[in-house]
């Protein structure tokens, strides 16, 4: 049970913190984006609407359905990986520190961090 736990927390941690944070609030503070997870998970959609130039919904389709399903296959490769390793400790300090970079959707919109392909930003421009 403590691998399957492993596992599951190397690829839904990312993928939550991506995608359902937003959706969290906590007072006056409303949504919250992590910054590199919410980059990984939507580099893609941010190149695939540039290169087609906005003209197909294929873009969308590929960064809602199938981009993310690939980011998560690979964290679960980076997930067995650590388990295997000798630095599993090192592996998990790694994920929790890129869970820790997060900040309020208010200021995911501002400048420095508007230029950032954020997962949840990208979805609301695309839907």
């Amino acid at each position: 049970m403590k691998k399957f736990l492993f596992h599951f927390a190397f690829v839904a941690l990312p993928f939550i913190s991506a995608s359902v944070l937003q959706v969290f609030e906590i007072g006056q503070i409303k949504g919250f984006q992590n910054l590199f997870w919410g980059s990984v998970f939507g580099i893609d959609w941010f190149v695939a609407r540039h290169a087609l130039n906005f003209v197909n919904k294929l873009p969308d389709l590929f960064g809602f359905f199938v981009w993310p399903y690939l980011v998560c296959v690979g964290l679960y490769k980076w997930s067995v990986v650590a388990w295997n390793s000798k630095n599993t400790k090192m592996h998990g300090a790694i994920l929790f520190l890129s869970l820790l970079l997060v900040v309020t959707y208010k200021t995911a919109c501002q400048p420095p961090f508007s230029y950032l392909p954020l997962f949840f930003a990208v979805l609301n421009a695309a839907f």
